[in-house]
């Protein structure tokens, strides 16, 4: 199931603040049943061991299960999709389920899902009735893009039109377009330090992280990895060229300028990487012309990475090895010999 966690807790408060009974007559068993499902994974309950007691250990296995939620969804034979507002079909940004940084994850694989909406329920003032829609997850992701370009939201609709099409765009585009916008949504959704921005993107590039390499800590950090792991399907420099570098970004809190304390809105630890400048239409599928790539010290832990850019020569390899004639005095390792 793909939801915001406010609505769940919305739908929870309305129903009373009581749980269903799980018996096999009960009304949610039958509700299982309508969806032809046999397993539901629900985030909150699927992504640690329940017999774990620890508060610590629970949101340590949460945080690095959460970099395999684009693979338990793509294997989901559907998805529901909910949010708690009223006539709400799911398709705007402004749903409280689309905005959301996983709903990426979640959605883009998917082969079919089970749209749930609310509206008022008739001749009941004040209640709302729920109805449900199995569809192919196509038309999700084709009414997601109609919106996005209606709204000029570039980035998102290439995504959903790249999810139908895979070939209308090139690699480094399609990459590209993701990757800002899962920057965008994780701005929008107010995570300044971007924890989970790395998690969120595993399983959607042409190469994964394992789990544990993507700590959960410093979401630029995993970023910069996982874009390092990429270097032969994007070009960094893409990324690069278009983040806000603008350290006046910094600003003090309200407190009277009494505090040092400041809001931090851009990664100092890694000053290559930024929040996003979103184009104008027409200039969202520049090429840089230089190739770029990140990389790290593994000798240095918490370092950030550096982006190292390469000029755009060719340089030629010969196919066959050649001896070097001086080797002997070319080698250290052999000096006490000579």
């Amino acid at each position: 199931m793909s939801y915001p966690v406010k609505s769940a807790f919305k739908l929870f408060r309305e129903a009373g603040r009581t749980l269903q009974d799980p018996s096999p007559f009960s009304k949610g068993r039958r509700w299982t049943t309508q969806l032809e499902s046999e397993y539901i994974w629900l985030d909150e309950f699927c992504l640690s061991d329940k017999q774990e007691a620890d508060p610590d250990a629970i949101q340590e296995q949460r945080t690095l299960q959460l970099g395999r939620l684009a693979d338990i969804f793509r294997g989901a034979s559907k998805v529901v999709v909910f949010c708690h507002e009223r006539d709400c079909d799911h398709s705007s940004s402004t749903c409280p389920w689309g905005s959301r940084i996983f709903a990426l994850s979640e959605i883009l694989h998917a082969a079919k899902i089970v749209r749930m909406t609310r509206s008022a329920a008739p001749k009941r003032v004040g209640l709302l009735q729920t109805h449900i829609y199995n569809e192919p997850a196509r038309l999700l992701r084709r009414s997601i893009q109609i919106r996005a370009e209606s709204d000029k939201q570039l980035h998102l609709q290439m995504v959903m039109q790249n999810a139908g099409a895979p070939d209308a765009f090139s690699q480094q585009d399609s990459i590209h377009s993701l990757l800002v916008e899962a920057i965008r949504r994780d701005d929008a959704g107010n995570f300044r330090q971007h924890n989970l921005l790395g998690k969120s993107l595993n399983g959607l590039l042409p190469r994964r992280a394992r789990l544990g390499d993507l700590q959960g800590k410093d979401g630029w950090a995993d970023l910069s990895w996982l874009l390092e792991l990429n270097q032969g399907f994007y070009n960094a420099a893409g990324l690069a060229a278009v983040s806000s570098l603008k350290g006046s970004d910094a600003e003090s809190d309200d407190s009277g300028g009494d505090s040092d304390s400041v809001v931090i809105d851009f990664p100092i630890r890694h000053p290559w990487l930024g929040k996003p400048i979103l184009p104008s239409p027409g200039l969202e599928r520049l090429r840089p012309v230089v190739t770029a790539y990140p990389v790290r010290n593994p000798e240095s832990e918490g370092a950030p990475s550096a982006l190292n850019i390469v000029e755009p020569t060719t340089v030629h390899i010969d196919q066959m090895p050649r001896r070097d004639p001086d080797g002997f005095y070319h080698n250290g390792n052999i000096e006490a010999l000579r």
